[in-house]
Order: C-alpha cells, then structure tokens, then sequence
C-alpha cells in the first residue's frame, strides 16, 4: 500500500472518530432534563449543555373565562315585569320559540335572541299542571311551547306586516290596539311531542293561516279528506289536556290557548308593551308585607244590600265590603291566585258566570297585580 493511501485511510479513521465523538455529545445533550422558569404571561425553558445555558422564551396565553351571560333586552323586560321562566317551574316542558327564528309567518326573527319562554306565574303553574295531565296519560310524552308572552311593540308589527285583508286580520292576531293575552303573558301557543322527540302530526304546522288548522271546522275538513282521523285525535289529545289545566282554545288555531279572560288579565296582570311596562302598580304608602295581601272572589254586587242567607247566593258562605258606594259580596280567603284560580272555577260551576277574582292589602281593595308582586 502506498504511502498516500496510508495517509488517507488514517484521515478518513479520524473523520469517522470525529464525527462518533460529536453524534455521542449530541445524544448526552439531547437527554439532559429541562428547568423551566415561570414568569406571568412567559414560560423560559433552558437547556443545560455542559456549562454552556440556552434560553428559548414560549409566550403562554391567558384564557380569560367568564360565566357572565348578557341577559337580551326583550327578557329583562319580562322579568322586570314580573314574568316567569317556565323552565323554573317544569324543566321537562320543551321551548322552541319561533318568533325567535324565521320559522314564522313573517319569515323572519321578531325576538333577538330570547330562547326562554316568560308567562305569569299563575299561568306557568297552570301549564305544569297540563304538562303532568299528559305525562299520566302518555309517559314519556310533553308539551312544547311555541310562543308565550309577548310584548305589545312586537304585535303591531305583526299586525302592520300580516299579508291578510285588514277585517279578516282578527282571525289570526289580536289587533294591537286592544292587545292580545299574549302581551299579559297570559297565553300560550304549544303542541305535543312524543317520547321519541317527535311532534304530533296536527295537521297544519304552527302559525299556519287557514280554515284547515280552524278546531271549529275540523268535522268539515275530516269529511272532506283534508284532515285525519288521527291528525284530530292529536288535537282533541291537545284540548283535552290543557282544557284539564284551565286553559281555553279558540276557534281558528288549534294551538293557542287562554289561560283567562280578556278582562281579567287587564285587571290582574301588566301588559307588555314598547319595552316598558303599562298598568304600574301603585304600591307607595302601602304595606309590602306578604301577611296582609289576600285575595277573594267576587260574586255580586248590588246598590242595596243583601241578605247573605239569600237563595241568590246558592249556599255560598259570602260577606260583603262596600265600596264606591256599593254592596259587593265575596266569598273565600286565599294567599295563593292560583288556589284562588281554582276556587274561582266552582264558583262559576255554581252559575256565577261573572265572578272574578280581587286583592286585598289588609282591609284595602288592590289591583291584583299589585297584590301579586308584593308576594314575589
């Protein structure tokens, strides 16, 4: 062998030592342990090698988590007027507001982004009671609610927006003048779904316009093949159960109900309206003790005054206040409207069709929705 090739070989020998010795240097260095430094807001991790640092700085984020949820505008009005989430009340009852989407007559959302459906407590208490009706009949079974309270501002701009002549508009909206039971917070749109999450076939969808979803013609349209059998089984399912609970229907939607009369719920309740509250109570100078609001039925009232063992009034224990120069006869005692609700009930069994219910804060005759917020 030469002595160039000689020299070579030895060059490539201590190449290939040279190259060993960094590759076993590299490798110790890799498997040295880390430290970290904490700072706020900045992780250093440094590399030990030998007696030689190197720092490398990793910017750590901050997530800033809030549990605070901004409350829609449209639903701080209704709790601010005394309104109830039925959800506190029956957690099992399924909301699906459409005037919350564009699934509406109207094509479009009318609600911002409430999700939660408001009514008055007596009627949320109500609709519970229907809820369990259907539960005992159909296990498995529940209501779902469509729309419930709503404020006066945003039906008349259904009213102005319904693509139906003006005199034929009563059908299917309360014309805003008056005001509908919804901007009391005292009725309800709903239907039926089924154990598997299914709604009940009605026939007609929801805020359909048309003689077909009309509960008065349904005998027509079954025997005109327009409507099934059991499409009004599930509605009569429907109006059975809520009619159990106190609620009324009415003749051209099968699924809206009345939790009271028109009258009533202008005397009892505040209305929703332009986002502020009408009827304000008048509570100054008055006692806010919860003991001394009662509330009772009226049944009678006469310029002269009545024997209480009358036949007129059908063996009711009555008593009589007299009051803007009138006799006015009452009967029952209640700290609660919906047992007042209740007793009002078999009192109308009794014939007095015109009875309603009244408040009182210790001797002195108050609107019953004043009474009702002094129990809040």
């Amino acid at each position: 062998m030469s002595s160039v090739h000689k020299h070579l070989q030895k060059y490539y020998h201590l190449i290939f030592k040279n190259f060993l010795f960094f590759l076993v240097i590299y490798i110790l260095v890799s498997c040295q342990p880390k430290k970290a430094i904490q700072i706020p807001g900045i992780v250093i991790e440094k590399y030990i090698i030998d007696s030689i640092s190197i720092e490398k700085n990793i910017l750590v984020e901050k997530e800033e988590k809030t549990d605070s949820k901004r409350i829609p505008e449209i639903e701080q009005l209704m709790l601010a007027s005394g309104l109830v989430n039925i959800k506190n009340f029956d957690s099992t009852i399924k909301v699906h507001l459409i005037y919350s989407t564009s699934e509406n007559f109207m094509h479009r959302n009318l609600y911002g982004e409430l999700t939660e459906a408001y009514l008055q407590a007596p009627v949320a208490q109500q609709l519970v009671r229907a809820q369990k009706f259907l539960k005992d009949s159909l296990p498995g079974y529940r209501l779902i609610v469509y729309d419930a309270a709503r404020p006066l501002s945003i039906q008349k701009i259904m009213w102005d927006s319904i693509s139906v002549p003006k005199d034929q508009r009563w059908k299917y909206l309360s014309n805003p003048m008056y005001g509908s039971l919804h901007n009391y917070g005292a009725a309800v749109d709903v239907s039926i779904i089924d154990a598997f999450g299914n709604t009940l076939d009605m026939g007609t969808p929801v805020d359909y316009f048309g003689s077909l979803a009309y509960p008065v013609l349904e005998s027509y349209n079954l025997a005109t093949g327009k409507l099934t059998r059991e499409q009004i089984a599930n509605r009569n399912l429907l109006r059975t159960i809520m009619k159990k609970a106190s609620f009324n229907g009415i003749t051209t939607e099968w699924w809206h109900f009345n939790a009271c009369r028109y009258l009533e719920a202008r005397n009892y309740y505040s209305m929703l309206r332009n986002h502020t509250v009408i009827n304000k109570s008048k509570l100054a100078n008055k006692s806010q003790n919860k003991e001394d609001v009662s509330f009772k039925i009226q049944v009678k009232l006469s310029q002269t005054k009545i024997d209480k063992n009358s036949p007129v009034f059908k063996g009711l224990n009555v008593h009589y206040y007299q009051h803007k120069g009138l006799y006015k006869y009452v009967v029952g005692e209640f700290k609660d409207i919906a047992a007042a609700y209740e007793y009002l009930e078999d009192v109308e069994v009794l014939g007095f069709k015109d009875a309603f219910i009244i408040a009182f804060n210790k001797d002195e005759r108050i609107d019953v929705k004043d009474a009702i917020k002094i129990l809040q």
